[in-house]
C-alpha cells in the first residue's frame, strides 16, 4: 500500500512520497540469524556450502523480502540473493485478516468507500507474490516474451538449481534506479530515452502480450548503457522483481486496444461500446476513458459541465435554460489562472453536485471493470509517476496509444486481404496526424501560457503551476 502511495506524488504533498519511498527498497531489516535459519530450512545446509560470499548487510529490502549480493560456490558466479522474511507466511493470514477488518469499518463509517472487495483480488495477487518459484517463472517468461521485439529490455537469469517457494537466486545486475538522476546523469544516459523505452516496454505487456508486470515502481526499474554496445548511449532497461503479475485475457485486451484507439479518435460510439465490453457501465464511459488514459479527454465528462467555447455560442435565453437546468461554464484557461483565491473556492462549491457524481462514478467503475484493470491502472500510474519525476521529456500518451492501434490491428488476425492491409497502413498514418496534431495543440497552449507570464498577465505562482501542468 504504502509502495502503492508513492506513485500518488500528483495528489499527496511530497513529504509524504518521499518518505513513503523508502518502502520500495529500504523497509525494515530483520535479524541476520535469519538468514542462515531460512537456508537451512529451505536447503538443509549452511550458507557456507552455497554462497562463498554473502554481504553481510542486505543491498535492498522491501515489503516481502531482503536482498544480498553473494557469489556462488560451485561456479564464482555474482548473484542477487532474495530471501523472504522468515516469518512472513505464517504471519500472511492474519495480516489479511487484519486489512479486512479495517477496510469492514471504514465501508462502515464511509459507505462510499466501501472496498471490502477489493480484498479477495489483493489476496490472490499477494499469495502469487509470496512463491519464488512463481516469480522465476514471471521472469523467464517476461525476457521471452519482449526479448524479440525490445531488444533494449534485459532480465536477470534466474539459478534455478538455488532457487525455492521461499529463495530465489538471480544474477547480479550493476544499474542505477531509474529514480537516482545523479547516476543518470554522470553515466551520460538520456532521460528521455529511458523514459521512451520504459512506456513502450509497459505499452507492449498492456496491448500485445498481456502479460503484465504490475509493480514497476523505481525500485524494480534499473538502467544502465547496453553492455553489448557500451561505447553507445544505448540504455538498456532492466526489470527486476517480478512477483506481481497480471494476465489480461484476450478478449479483454482487444477491447482495451479498441478503447484506448477511440479514445484517441474521439469516437464516443466506440468509447461506450468497449468501455462496457470491460464491465462499465454506460453512463461511466467517459469517466472511464479519463481515468484509464490519465488525462483529460476531449470533453467535460459530466453533462452538467459546458465547455466555454459552446456556453458562448448560446442565446441568452438556452443560457438560462441551462442555469435552471443545473448547468455551468467552465472558466477558459485564461479565466481560471487569473482567478483569486475566493474565486476558486466558489467555483469549487458551485462545481460540488460535478465532483460528487464524477467520484461515485470512479467508484463504480472500480467495483465493476475486470479485476486485472486495478493492477494495469497501478503499472500505468507508477509509470506516469517516473516520468513526471523527470520532468515529463516524453509524452507518454500518443507512445500508449500508437501501441495501442498495433495491438488492436494485431487482434484482427493476420489473414487479412491485401486492400485491408493497405487500408490498415493508411489508418495508422492518419492515427498518426491525429497524434501529431494533438502534440502541437498542447505545444501551442503551452507557450502561449508561457508568453502571458513572460509579459506580466499572469502571475509567478500561475506560472510555476504551469510548469508542474505541462
Amino acid at each position: 500500500m504504502g509502495q502503492g502511495m508513492v506513485s500518488a506524488d500528483h495528489i499527496l504533498p511530497k513529504e509524504y512520497t518521499e518518505g513513503l519511498r523508502l518502502l520500495q527498497d529500504k523497509a525494515l531489516r530483520r535479524q541476520r540469524n535469519e538468514v542462515s535459519q531460512l537456508i537451512d530450512e529451505e536447503f538443509g545446509c549452511q550458507v557456507s556450502d552455497l554462497f562463498s560470499y554473502l554481504s553481510p548487510e542486505p543491498i535492498a529490502a522491501a515489503s516481502l523480502a531482503e536482498v544480498y549480493e553473494g557469489r556462488l560456490k560451485s561456479t564464482d558466479e555474482r548473484v542477487a540473493v532474495k530471501l523472504q522474511y522468515i516469518d512472513l507466511q505464517d504471519r500472511f493470514t492474519g495480516d489479511i485478516l487484519t486489512i479486512r477488518m479495517i477496510l469492514y469499518a471504514l465501508g462502515k463509517i464511509f459507505p462510499k468507500f466501501e472496498f471490502g472487495w477489493m480484498i479477495d483480488s489483493v489476496k490472490t495477487s499477494l499469495e502469487r507474490e509470496l512463491d519464488f518459484k512463481l516469480e522465476g517463472e514471471n521472469a523467464d517468461l517476461c525476457y521471452a516474451q519482449l526479448s524479440p521485439y525490445l531488444k533494449y529490455i534485459y532480465v536477470p537469469k534466474v539459478f534455478w538449481e538455488y532457487t525455492t517457494k521461499r529463495v530465489l537466486v538471480m544474477e547480479y545486475i550493476d544499474g542505477i534506479k531509474v529514480s537516482d538522476l545523479d547516476k543518470i546523469k554522470q553515466s551520460n544516459l538520456s532521460l528521455k530515452e529511458i523514459d521512451t523505452k520504459l512506456v513502450e516496454a509497459m505499452a507492449f505487456q498492456i496491448f500485445h502480450s498481456g502479460f503484465v508486470h504490475a509493480d514497476p515502481h523505481p525500485g524494480n526499474v534499473y538502467v544502465r548503457k547496453d553492455p553489448k554496445t557500451p561505447t553507445k548511449s544505448n540504455v538498456q532497461i532492466v526489470l527486476l522483481d517480478h512477483g506481481l503479475y497480471v494476465t489480461i485475457s484476450p478478449k479483454d485486451r482487444e477491447a482495451l486496444c479498441q478503447l484506448w484507439k477511440a479514445i484517441i479518435l474521439k469516437d464516443e460510439a466506440k468509447m461506450k461500446q468497449y468501455s462496457i465490453a470491460l464491465g462499465v457501465k454506460d453512463k461511466d464511459y467517459l469517466t472511464f476513458a479519463t481515468v484509464l488514459s490519465m488525462r483529460p479527454i476531449h470533453r467535460p465528462i459530466h453533462d452538467l459541465a459546458i465547455l466555454p467555447e459552446i456556453w458562448d455560442q448560446m442565446s441568452s435565453d438556452d443560457q438560462k435554460a441551462a442555469h435552471e437546468q443545473g448547468k455551468i461554464r467552465l472558466p477558459t484557461e485564461r479565466e481560471f489562472l487569473n482567478l483569486s483565491p475566493q474565486q476558486k473556492m466558489a467555483i469549487r462549491k458551485d462545481f460540488s453536485v460535478i465532483f460528487n457524481d464524477i467520484q461515485d462514478s470512479v467508484l463504480r467503475i472500480l467495483y465493476n471493470m475486470p479485476r486485472p484493470l486495478l493492477m494495469i491502472l497501478r503499472n500505468l500510474n507508477q509509470i506516469r509517476s517516473t516520468i513526471r519525476d523527470h520532468g515529463n521529456l516524453i509524452d507518454r500518451h500518443t507512445i500508449m496509444a500508437r501501441s495501442a492501434i498495433l495491438g488492436a490491428r494485431k487482434q484482427e488476425g493476420p489473414h487479412r486481404f491485401m486492400k485491408d492491409r493497405i487500408y490498415a497502413r493508411f489508418e495508422l498514418f492518419l492515427f498518426d496526424l491525429i497524434l501529431f496534431k494533438d502534440r502541437m495543440e498542447r505545444w501551442f497552449k503551452f507557450k502561449f501560457l508561457k508568453l502571458l507570464v513572460y509579459f506580466g498577465y499572469v502571475t509567478k505562482e500561475t506560472g510555476d503551476m504551469i510548469e508542474q501542468f505541462q
